[in-house]
């Protein structure tokens, strides 16, 4: 079913176990490029780290291991059952630098002082990033790092080369189903001028695409397990039926089409920013 949160924006898709299995997998592919971002922006051993949004708490794992145990990690999140889910996992990862608080980012109220913000498709989901941006970093120390990785749609994605009707028309769906849910879909292009409202530097910035095909690629999987993730509020916004979908079958038709017609997909495009508190 569709989350909508405190602000009316619907997380679109849902908090099934599924779509949980669906953020792990999402987590894996997007885990080289949060790195990549969180060691430009200066994540290093010993620093203590805010991860919001924490949802499963992929980001919170990879920062735990960036600030080892000199350091220390705090992911916050809203949803409660999520962060059983987070730590659990990071108590079987061997992590207890760890600490998870079921809170909304916009209600917290934390004194410790952090030398890093940190998050991944967070802001796109709030109705005001700059007041999100503003209250976490109300305990981040002066000079400390910010730094955010968003999901854009700006530049395009569900692109295939040659054309792949089956893409186009998932992606048809996914644009039709944001705009629905309210959620900002050129986050990482408007993350500079986010920044800049909540009192931060003008940040450097990176792009990561999610591309790919061939045999085997996971790209396939993350397309048809996003799909059904979203099958429900799709369905409810009447933007597309299960019978339309195929959703079952769907990875294996994209792997098909590649393998055949030597197709390349690039699925989705992620930007990431990070910059300084003044």
């Amino acid at each position: 079913m569709s989350q909508k949160t405190s602000n009316g924006i619907t997380y679109f898709l849902g908090d099934s176990d599924g779509e949980r299995q669906r953020l792990t997998e999402q987590a894996a592919i997007l885990e080289p490029f949060t790195r990549r971002l969180f060691e430009s922006a200066g994540i290093a051993p010993g620093m203590r780290v805010l991860d919001v949004g924490s949802g499963a708490g992929d980001v919170a794992l990879l920062a735990a291991e960036m600030v080892g145990p000199t350091g220390s990690v705090t992911g916050v999140d809203r949803n409660a059952d999520i962060m059983e889910v987070a730590r659990s996992r990071a108590k079987a990862s061997g992590y207890d630098n760890i600490t998870f608080l079921n809170t909304d980012v916009n209600d917290l109220m934390i004194d410790d002082a952090f030398d890093a913000v940190v998050g991944r498709a967070v802001l796109m989901y709030q109705l005001d990033p700059v007041v999100t941006l503003k209250q976490a970093t109300r305990s981040l120390r002066d000079g400390g790092i910010v730094a955010f990785l968003e999901f854009d749609t700006t530049t395009g994605g569900g692109i295939s080369i040659p054309n792949s009707s089956v893409v186009s028309k998932c992606w048809r769906w996914f644009i039709e189903t944001m705009q629905l849910s309210r959620v900002e879909r050129h986050m990482g292009f408007k993350l500079p001028s986010a920044y800049k409202a909540a009192g931060l530097l003008h940040p450097q910035m990176q792009a990561h695409s999610v591309i790919g095909g061939g045999p085997n690629w996971p790209g396939y999987k993350y397309v048809e397990h996003t799909m059904r993730s979203m099958l429900p509020v799709m369905e409810q916004f009447g933007v597309t039926t299960a019978k339309e979908v195929e959703v079952d079958t769907l990875a294996e038709r994209l792997e098909a089409e590649s393998l055949e017609n030597g197709t390349v997909f690039m699925v989705s495009n992620w930007i990431g920013a990070w910059t300084h508190k003044v």
